[in-house]
């Protein structure tokens, strides 16, 4: 039974993990529109911001077969730095919600990885679930 939960965790981990990754910039930046109340301005920063972040996934993709060690280190600085971004462009009252929803955001994220560890998952799959994709 616990193994069949672990697995069902995984897969569901996995789902939400891909459908964050195939979104569009616009689709994200409507999931933060709703997550955070942003403004108009602040939508169309979100979109920049979203396809800055694509641009440099794109760019950094070559490592990925390359250099692992080096591509993990890259997706870290990428997310960091569109992280950085929202963080500037969001009001002192908008901040509250944005810790909350980065707190769960982590949390997830070291749920995904412990699952992964438990099942004996490979280095690449562990290091991949603990980069943050979304601020």
């Amino acid at each position: 039974m616990k193994n069949f939960l672990t697995a069902l965790l995984m897969v569901f981990a996995g789902l939400v993990i891909a459908q964050d990754h195939a979104s569009t910039p616009k689709e994200a930046a409507s999931r933060f529109t709703s997550i955070l109340d942003l403004d108009a301005k602040q939508q169309l920063k979100m979109i920049q911001i979203e396809e800055n972040k694509a641009k440099n996934l794109s760019e950094i993709a070559a490592y990925k077969t390359s250099d692992y060690s080096l591509y993990i280190r890259k997706r870290h600085s990428v997310a960091d730095g569109a992280a950085g971004s929202v963080r500037l462009m969001l009001r002192k009252e908008q901040m509250p919600k944005y810790e909350v929803y980065i707190r769960e955001q982590r949390n997830l994220r070291f749920q995904k990885v412990k699952t992964l560890m438990s099942a004996g998952a490979t280095k690449e799959e562990i290091d991949e679930a603990g980069v943050a994709d979304d601020f």
